[in-house]
């Protein structure tokens, strides 16, 4: 597994970056595209996604937004694009406090969240996350 990369910013659009780490360009989905300029020197935490027609890569940060896109990516319906979106969308901070308030109403307002997923993530994380 990739752990992080560490290059210049070559491209970047909406929801993705492409990384040049010596010559070689890797494509990241990255929700914060406000947070880097081109030719920045960045590292990225990453996370390989591995399905049987899919190898993606999706990049953050710092490590405590990486650490809770991993137990986003546990609960139970919830994979990583859906993951990303609720952490491009707001800041980690908010999303670990609304888990630990069980504020089911914030966690459905969040990019492809419903009630059943909502409820779902305050029982599998509440009190799992530390700010």
């Amino acid at each position: 597994m990739i752990a992080f990369i560490r290059g210049k910013v070559f491209a970047y659009g909406i929801d993705w970056i492409i990384l040049d780490n010596q010559g070689i360009g890797y494509r990241i989905f990255f929700g914060h595209p406000e947070a880097i300029k081109l030719n920045q020197e960045i590292q990225i935490f990453t996370y390989q996604h591995v399905r049987e027609d899919e190898l993606s890569l999706y990049g953050f940060l710092s490590l405590e937004e990486y650490e809770l896109f991993l137990k986003l990516i546990s609960v139970k319906g919830l994979g990583p694009k859906t993951a990303m979106g609720m952490l491009s969308k707001f800041h980690y901070e908010q999303i670990v406090q609304s888990i630990e308030n069980g504020d089911v109403n914030f966690l459905k307002g969040l990019p492809g969240i419903g009630g059943k997923t909502a409820s779902q993530i305050i029982l599998d994380l509440k009190g799992k996350l530390v700010i």
